[in-house]
This record gives C-alpha cells, structure tokens and sequence, in this order.
C-alpha cells in the first residue's frame, strides 16, 4: 500500500468516526490540523510526511474527551491536579491561544485562495 492509501484509507477512517462529533472536535477540525501539520511541515528539514499526516489525521482518536473508561481514569487525575493550582488552566490557556491564531491564519490563507 502506498503512503497516499494509507492517508486516503486513514481520512475515511476519521471522517466516519468523528461525522456526528459536536464538540468541535469533528472533521474540520481535524481538516484544519492537516493542513497546518503540512504547511509547517515545509518548513522543516526532509520530514516524513506520512508521519506527519497520520499524526494530524489522528490526534483526537485516544483524546480522552471521546472515551468513557478514559474519561473517568482522567477526572480521577484531574480531581489531583485541581490540588496543584492553576497550572494546568494557564497551559491551556496558552495552548488554545497558539491553535486560535493558527487557525485564524489557516481561515485567511483559504479565503485568499
């Protein structure tokens, strides 16, 4: 098989899974972390780009927001996390910001074209 089937087998894959999804978390989303794990991925030194696809094809498949058993393991944790402060909020914080501007970057790049 080559890489482009596994990356066609794999955006079906994903598509099927997340087509009823209405966290945010759905195809688009994971549309637009493809495109950008590409576009940053140009700027990089001879990467594997199937490697790079997959990952952005497939990083919400495990996210614990979408599985029961993981869901309950993570509030346990989070329930000891909640003891620490506020850490964890202001690193998500941060993160969201990063994927907000990406994003937005993404939406003007699309709405040139």
């Amino acid at each position: 098989m080559t890489s482009q089937e596994i990356i066609l087998k794999t955006v079906g894959y994903v598509q099927e899974k997340f087509k009823t999804e209405g966290s945010g978390h759905d195809w688009f989303h994971i549309e637009r972390v493809w495109w950008l794990a590409k576009h940053i991925a140009t700027d990089e030194n001879d990467p594997d780009l199937l490697v790079v696809e997959l990952g952005a094809l497939l990083h919400d498949i495990a996210d614990w927001k979408f599985s029961k058993l993981w869901r309950k393991y993570r509030f346990e944790d989070d329930k000891k996390e909640d003891e620490k402060g506020d850490e964890k909020e202001e690193k998500i914080d941060k993160r969201d910001r990063h994927l907000h501007r990406h994003a937005a970057r993404y939406h003007r790049l699309q709405s040139s074209r």
